[in-house]
């Protein structure tokens, strides 16, 4: 299951008596929701605040590490061989983004069975046949369903063969204000992609003048200190109360 927002399709899922699905949600707020959700619902215990953050973290983890409950349920993955490998049935809510959608279609394609079906669904007014072209670059059959309920179906079936590297990330290097050139990286449902949006230069420029203040105000200190570059620096241990007691013996 793929970009289950919130958990709705995945806990029906259990509710009908399914286990071991393995889910990828690319927001940490949906997968904190999918979990309280299972909770709430009795599909699964939540013990407290500790033990949740520990399941978060669950896709990078073993299986067998994974709490029993958790685990007899639903497991949270990553876009990786780990969520897909030999996976017959995809689950996907189709994202807004086509390069998003391009990086879910090829990880399918790369890592799930030859003879997988990819189950397509979102919104009609989100879809366009954009989509079904993307899909089409890596399935040899994509077939629209009928609509309904202002709803409709894509199943993509025959994976077609993948490039030997993964389309992403996607790299590019841009001149940073401030920092000079920086390498940035980007999946594909990075906003933007890889690239600098106005609020991350906006960022960047504001980290630049703070780093500039901080070594302005460094280099004023060891002035005022007097300290010579070539002599180490000596950061005395001894505690105020300890320098006045010691002061008190000395002459005026």
């Amino acid at each position: 299951m793929i970009g289950d927002e919130y958990g709705a399709i995945t806990l029906r899922l259990v509710d009908a008596g399914l286990s071991g699905i393995r889910v990828h949600q690319d927001l940490a707020t949906g997968r904190r929701a999918l979990e309280r959700n299972a909770g709430a619902l009795g599909m699964c215990e939540i013990a407290d605040e500790s033990a949740r953050d520990r399941r978060a973290g669950a896709q990078h983890a073993d299986p067998a590490s994974i709490d029993p409950p958790l685990r007899a349920a639903f497991m949270p993955c990553e876009l990786d061989a780990s969520l897909l490998r030999g996976a017959r049935l995809v689950l996907l809510q189709l994202p807004k983004a086509l390069a998003e959608l391009e990086e879910i279609a090829d990880a399918v394609a790369r890592w799930a069975a030859p003879d997988v079906t990819l189950i397509a669904g979102g919104r009609v007014k989100h879809m366009t046949l954009a989509q079904n072209e993307v899909l089409g670059r890596h399935f040899g059959t994509v077939q629209p369903q009928r609509a309904e309920q202002k709803s409709r179906l894509l199943v993509a079936t025959e994976v077609l063969p993948v490039p030997e590297e993964p389309p992403f990330p996607v790299f590019d290097t841009v001149d940073a204000p401030g920092l000079g050139p920086l390498t940035l990286a980007a999946h594909g449902a990075a906003f933007a992609g890889a690239r600098l949006d106005i609020g991350t230069r906006v960022l960047l420029e504001a980290l630049s003048r703070e780093t500039e203040s901080l070594r302005s105000l460094s280099e004023r200190s060891e002035t005022k200190r007097g300290d010579s570059p070539h002599e180490p620096h000596h950061v005395s241990s001894r505690s105020p109360s300890a320098s006045s007691r010691g002061d008190r013996g000395r002459s005026p």
